[in-house]
């Protein structure tokens, strides 16, 4: 009964308010019916024109041409300044279609937000309605429904303002120039086959490019991993400005891959060195690992390389968040008919005050975790070398002891990676950033994300 109550105030609360609400969102509704109509009309028009004077054109013969050249000429000019004039009214009605849509979008806030608070109060009682529930229970649950809730409601508004202002075609947008031609070329082979706009993970899976960049990422061997990942992120960066998603795909593919290649296939690398000495070399055990041991993987530079990198690069990319941009935002600026600055190479805020908001959504909590796990390894490291420096065995020397240490250490820190490689998959890298999905086309611009039509 207590439970009907509320839901039945909740409907006479929401009645008294929403009508003038609705009403404005409807007017909305109309004002972007009309706006669509009137550009479709004038795009219409705009190809009519230009189908007349093209069919002028080709009916002109040599013959008649005597006979009607002034009077062709003239048709012709009209037709040619009116489809100029045309062209020009279709982008003007293109801007106040957008910017109807983006009013709408802001008139109609109010109503989604009503009704996301319904549904999360809906789902609160439904959570907690065993009588018996010990109320500590209770707490926890709420307090788990709003933390996903807030994510669940960033995302739904993101998911509708991109259903709404699509952009235009998105194969046929410039890239970047640059008089370093060599370097533009480089950077937009690498981008459209390893981060293209039009692909998923099963479509770049039938791209060579991509299979061979991948596989090269999975050698644990002589920093083949950063240094890929140093060029792709190299890519991203210059031309500036950087864009947010590519930049926040970048930090969760680089500790994903960390967790992989540095983790899993390390440790399993490692684990059949040790069973090939004990199997094959029993004899000599401690000679068989001292020479072909784990550490000796790598060169020591190469190690500490890939050690360092794991989080240089991260971090690097991550500083480069305020100064980044976001297609929304130009979606936006493009609605309401303003012009972007002469540099868009601007900082802008990083993460809120709560660390939730902000550019990279909550990825800053886990980049925090991520330097505590660095910590940690350091000082598992510290300590490592502290014990074995005071080994009296002279037939491992010093050096030896360390590259063991550095390449366990490093394995530990990639495995403490695991919770970032989650966040690889699509939908959760939303619900943790709230970025809109980006893309490179086949002329380098960075694009919305847009699969193709079956």
């Amino acid at each position: 009964m207590s439970e009907e109550g509320v839901v039945e105030s909740d409907a006479e609360s929401s009645d008294t308010d929403s009508p003038p609400q609705k009403r404005i969102v409807g007017k909305a509704v109309q004002n972007l019916f009309w706006a669509d109509m009137k550009h479709r009309l004038v795009k219409k028009s705009r190809h009519l024109a230009l189908a007349t004077r093209t069919l002028l054109q080709a009916h002109t013969t040599s013959s008649s041409a005597r006979l009607t050249n002034k009077f062709d000429k003239r048709v012709a000019g009209r037709l040619n300044s009116f489809e100029k004039h045309l062209g020009k009214h279709t982008k003007e009605t293109s801007l106040l279609r957008e910017h109807a849509k983006l009013k709408l979008l802001e008139t109609s806030a109010p109503l989604r937000a009503e009704f996301m608070q319904k549904l999360r109060r809906l789902m609160k009682e439904r959570a907690t309605a065993d009588p018996d529930m010990w109320d500590c229970v209770k707490g926890c649950y709420e307090s788990v429904i709003d933390i996903i809730w807030e994510d669940v409601e960033k995302e739904i508004e993101l998911n509708v303002e991109l259903a709404l202002l699509k952009s235009a075609e998105c194969q046929e947008q410039s890239g970047p120039s640059s008089s370093w031609s060599c370097y533009c070329w480089l950077r937009r082979t690498v981008l459209r086959h390893y981060l293209p706009y039009d692909r998923s993970l099963f479509g770049k899976l039938t791209d060579p490019l991509y299979v061979a960049l991948t596989l090269i990422m999975l050698i644990p061997n002589a920093g083949f991993r950063v240094s890929v990942l140093s060029l792709i992120l190299t890519f991203i960066l210059f031309p500036a400005p950087p864009d947010e998603f590519q930049l926040i795909n970048f930090i969760l593919l680089s500790k994903g891959t960390q967790f992989i290649t540095g983790g899993l296939v390390s440790m399993s690398q490692g684990a059949v060195i040790y069973f090939k000495c004990f199997t094959w070399h029993d004899a000599d055990l401690g000679q068989c690992i001292s020479e072909h041991g784990p550490g000796r993987v790598s060169s020591l530079a190469g190690a500490m390389a890939d050690y360092l990198g794991s989080i240089v690069l991260v971090w690097i990319a991550f500083l480069a968040l305020p100064y980044s941009r976001e297609h929304r935002e130009e979606k936006r600026v493009a609605a309401l008919g303003r012009s972007r600055p002469a540099t868009g190479f601007e900082p802008r805020a990083a993460e809120s005050k709560d660390g939730k908001g902000g550019r990279g959504g909550r990825l800053t909590m886990l980049l925090r975790y991520d330097v505590s796990c660095f910590a940690l390894s350091l000082f598992v490291l510290f300590l490592l070398t502290l014990s074995t420096m005071e080994l009296q065995d002279r037939e491992v020397t010093p050096l030896r002891h360390l590259q063991e240490n550095i390449f366990w250490c490093k394995v530990l820190y990639s495995l403490l990676s695991m919770p970032f490689s989650l966040f690889t998959i699509q939908s959760l890298q939303q619900v943790l950033t709230h970025a809109a999905p980006t893309g490179f086309n086949a002329l380098g611009a960075c694009v919305p994300f847009n699969l193709p039509e079956p």
